[in-house]
């Protein structure tokens, strides 16, 4: 009896186990989001092409670099210092992730995997441009005017060159999301990046480039062959250069010693005066023959003034300079020479 007594309190007090649930095993998953905005939608690890999850790690690492910036006021040696230690591993780190995903953009047929790699690569392509565009010169007072605007004029300009890419990976950022469906946010935020990164994109580096000429104007700079109106048997002209040290200075009372001079130790007439005020009128108005078109830059004939400003609004230390030439029979020249 008690034997069955303890069988009986052995088989109640040990309810037997339920049989275990049967679970499915976990697959991991993957999505791309950049600021709350799905990039790429989830699925699992093993569809997602292992360019494109290499590509999203190597960004994150990339991303996470914050841009250097040299100490504040700089000499140039500690400049020198920021732009081997620190510049250069950045921007080459910054640019070679870049260069990658631009060169699988342009292998790549999927507008999936196009926007992605646009998007990463214009991403990183404005910031770099932007910051390098703001960054710091060093102080004024440790580099010369020359260097420190050399030096202003190379980062400008690599950071331009940034912006051309960016400008042209977010253009394809727009491509690839407009054939997306329901991923037009996308499209507006690359289109809104691309007019922000126009400005640096468009900036000009460096002097204007000269404005072309209209058709009929003449590069009045000194020719590089002969013209064909030249005299090959022409003496050689003889230019004066009058260095005026204050505005007192007599400029026509200069011009009449020093035609005397030419006239009687070098046997030069002057170019008469009124076919030398014709010429002056000319220089004032831009153009080279009276009925000629304005051009963009007046022509600098050397006995001319520059400009028509009022001796009053120059400047204290000018230069005046007057020519005289003779053709062969020692009449002289119709046209003056260009200075």
């Amino acid at each position: 009896m008690r034997r069955l007594t303890a069988l009986l309190l052995l088989v109640l007090g040990c309810p037997s186990s339920p049989p275990p649930e049967e679970t499915t095993p976990t697959v991991p998953m993957m999505a791309i989001a950049i600021d709350g905005q799905v990039l790429y939608t989830e699925r699992p690890m093993d569809e997602v092409p292992q360019p494109i999850s290499n590509a999203w790690e190597r960004f994150q690492e990339a991303w996470e670099a914050e841009p250097p910036m040299p100490p504040a006021d700089a000499d140039a040696a500690t400049y020198r210092t920021f732009a081997s230690q620190r510049f250069a591993p950045y921007v080459d780190g910054q640019v070679d992730l870049a260069v990658g995903l631009l060169g699988a953009l342009e292998d790549t047929t999927d507008p999936e995997e196009a926007l992605v790699y646009s998007v990463l690569a214009a991403r990183l392509l404005h910031r770099a441009a932007s910051w390098m565009w703001t960054l710091p010169l060093p102080d004024e007072a440790s580099v010369n005017a020359e260097a420190r605007q050399a030096l202003e004029q190379t980062m400008h300009g690599a950071a331009k060159n940034l912006a051309v890419y960016a400008h042209a990976a977010f253009g394809k950022c727009v491509e690839a999301a407009s054939a997306i469906p329901g991923l037009g946010a996308w499209r507006a935020d690359c289109e809104n990046r691309s007019e922000a990164v126009e400005p640096i994109r468009t900036a000009q580096i460096g002097p204007p480039p000269p404005t072309p000429m209209p058709e009929g104007c003449e590069d009045h700079a000194d020719p590089t062959y002969a013209s064909p109106q030249h005299d090959p048997e022409a003496r050689p002209q003889l230019l004066v250069l009058v260095e005026a040290e204050s505005e007192a200075i007599d400029e026509a009372a200069v011009q009449r010693q020093v035609e005397r001079w030419a006239r009687s130790e070098h046997g030069l007439r002057p170019v008469p005066a009124g076919r030398r005020r014709a010429a002056e009128r000319l220089v004032e108005a831009s153009k080279t023959s009276r009925r000629g078109p304005e051009c963009a830059a007046a022509p600098s004939l050397c006995w001319a003034p520059r400009s028509s400003t009022s001796s009053s609004r120059r400047s204290p230390r000018s230069a005046t300079r007057w020519s005289w030439s003779t053709t062969k029979g020692g009449r002289a020249s119709r046209r003056p020479s260009a200075g």
